[in-house]
């Protein structure tokens, strides 16, 4: 019997290795220089050189050329094939485009190649070029959803409330004393002693970029919480603190108030928008993200002198974002079941589903027998009876358990998890641009287009399938954990991260909506003293107020929404009233 050769008996040899071995370490090596970010040329430095050599000497690197050319090229026909057979098997794809140049002719011809039967919903950002391509293409193919990016939407809440005049003069101030302590050495040492002496968590202070979501959360919370050393630096060391606009702010209590006052306002926005831009996220978690959003901000103490403020950029986005296919995603999550809806939003939830119905192509006695299951769903009846254990499963993988017999369709199964299956953000597509501006860097632009297009292809795939294409990785560590530990390690990580993630129309759109808020008249700012999305639910329940720092933390009240849900949803929902809105959706045929 042949025994298999191992690669441990090659550790102290010169001999060559196997073929089929030295390929495996070709392709791995590829995979790193691309994923890492190492510039091409790195493989031929003699440290690299001596570091095999120590390590694998029977191997023979490759060379600059072979790694940039013949591998590249051989990993992206591999990379390409692996893609075009998952898409071959896939339904309800969601596609997200960015850029001015991708309009609906482009998007159209992207879509045929796949196949435009396979796709469910268009995702973009407010572009005004992206609005009438997301248009075009929902009226040509009414099946396929013309949905707005949701995590854009969210977070120009925080970017219109960072262009206030009161505020900005707050991220200066701040901005002032992180500088000051990122160039002072002795500053910085007592300020990083003593953040680690009184086990102050959150790490140290943090700049704030306009371009990087979330930032100016971090920078402000970062703040507040570094509040007790920068008082122990003015007691202990004060003569290290030169900038007497730094000493002086330093011992402002109104300026810590504020910075407390902001990240309170923001932090939930943040929270929302990392939630909503996972690809995991669906369009149930939008609305459910919008009524714990609005709920949290209700929460934000009347002293708060941005409360307002926040209140009317939060109905702005809403107005602009709002439509029933969140509403009726909602009422399809297993754990809600539309819990909270008033009767206006109840109204929409059948005539959406009918109309999704017809576009997707099937016929009236197919709508009144998916009207009927939704029905049945409303009483929690079988096979609609199941429990939902939210920590275990998601809405996807409870649909799926809905058993029917052989010869029949369940529609409403259909349908859910058609709602289920789109991805309502496009930040992942947002990454892969900013990673194009990475790899085509001051130091590579001898690059041709084909390389990057080959390099950014390689590492895309790689990162959305890293639980997969990693053999040795430390299995503590969640998938999202193993993506962050890689985002963070990766050589050019500081320009990746700097790079701007809002394209400059929606930029320009967010300083337009702006000065749209700021000129209206008075009484048009009736909406800043309460949320618009009142009218849709009431915000006042449970399951809808989280107990902790979390917004979207588990309570027992949550657990518990599926047993209140009946109850409550009948009762506002009489069945004269249901059936009057299944007569109106018949005349659509």
């Amino acid at each position: 019997m042949i025994k298999q050769p191992q690669i441990t008996k090659h550790f102290n040899s010169t001999t060559s290795l196997p073929i089929a071995k030295a390929n495996e370490l070709d392709q791995a090596i590829l995979k790193a220089w691309v994923c890492c970010g190492f510039p091409f040329q790195t493989i031929e430095n003699p440290f690299i050189i001596d570091l095999f050599r120590i390590a694998i000497p029977g191997y023979n690197l490759p060379s600059r050329t072979t790694l940039s050319d013949k591998l590249l090229d051989q990993e992206t026909l591999r990379i390409e094939k692996k893609i075009d057979n998952e898409l071959e098997k896939s339904n309800h794809l969601t596609i997200k485009k960015q850029t001015g140049t991708f309009m609906a002719e482009e998007i159209q011809k992207v879509m045929q190649n796949i196949g435009i039967e396979k796709f469910a919903a268009i995702v973009t950002d407010h572009g005004a070029n992206l609005r009438v391509a997301r248009r075009i293409i929902h009226e040509t193919n009414p099946f396929i959803l013309n949905l707005r990016c949701i995590a854009h939407a969210i977070n120009l809440i925080a970017s219109d409330f960072a262009e206030i005049e009161s505020v900005k003069k707050i991220i200066s101030n701040c901005g002032s004393i992180i500088g000051f302590f990122n160039n002072s050495h002795a500053a910085h040492g007592y300020y990083k002693e003593q953040l680690n002496i009184m086990k102050i968590k959150g790490g140290e202070i943090q700049s704030y970029c306009k371009t990087r979501w979330g930032t100016l959360y971090t920078t402000a919370d970062s703040i507040t919480r570094s509040k007790p050393v920068f008082y122990w630096i003015l007691e202990n060391h004060p003569e290290v603190i030169t900038n007497k606009n730094v000493f002086t702010l330093l011992q402002n209590e109104e300026f810590y108030s504020n910075c407390y006052q902001i990240a309170s306002i923001l932090k939930p926005v943040k929270e929302l928008t990392n939630i909503l831009e996972a690809r995991n996220a669906n369009l149930a978690d939008c609305f459910i993200g919008l009524i714990k959003l609005g709920a949290k901000i209700n929460q934000i103490q009347f002293g708060n002198p941005w409360k307002s403020i926040i209140i009317s950029n939060y109905n702005h986005r809403l107005g602009e974002f709002i439509n029933n296919t969140y509403i009726l995603a909602y009422w399809f999550h297993p754990l809600y079941r539309g819990v909270g809806l008033k009767q206006v939003a109840l109204n929409g939830i059948y005539e959406t589903a009918s109309i999704m119905w017809h576009n997707l192509g099937y016929s009236e006695e197919s709508c009144l027998k998916l009207l009927m299951e939704m029905r049945s769903w409303k009483r929690n009846v079988a096979p609609y009876n199941l429990p939902y254990d939210a920590h275990r499963e998601t809405p996807m993988k409870w649909w799926l358990s809905i058993n029917v017999q052989e010869d029949e369709t369940d529609q409403l199964q259909e349908l859910a998890l058609l709602l289920f299956s789109i991805v309502p953000s496009q930040a992942v597509c947002e990454r892969n641009f900013s990673m194009l501006k990475w790899f085509f860097g001051e130091r590579r632009t001898n690059l041709n287009l084909s390389k990057i297009e080959s390099m950014a292809k390689i590492r895309s795939y790689y990162i959305s399938n890293i639980d997969k294409e990693i053999q040795f990785r430390n299995k503590d560590l969640s998938e999202s954990e193993l993506r962050k530990n890689i985002n963070e390690s990766v050589i050019t990580y500081d320009i990746f991260e700097k790079n701007g993630i809002l394209e400059r129309d929606e930029d320009d759109e967010r300083n337009r909506n702006l000065r749209e808020l700021e000129e209206a008249p008075e009484d048009e700012n009736v909406s800043s003293i309460s949320l618009n999305i009142n009218q849709f639910v009431d915000l006042t329940l449970p399951a809808f107020l989280s107990t902790g720092d979390s917004l979207f933390g588990f309570t027992n009240n949550r657990q518990n929404t599926n047993e209140r849900s009946n109850n409550s949803v009948i009762d506002r929902i009489g069945e004269t009233g249901e059936i009057g809105e299944t007569s109106k959706l018949v005349k659509l045929w």
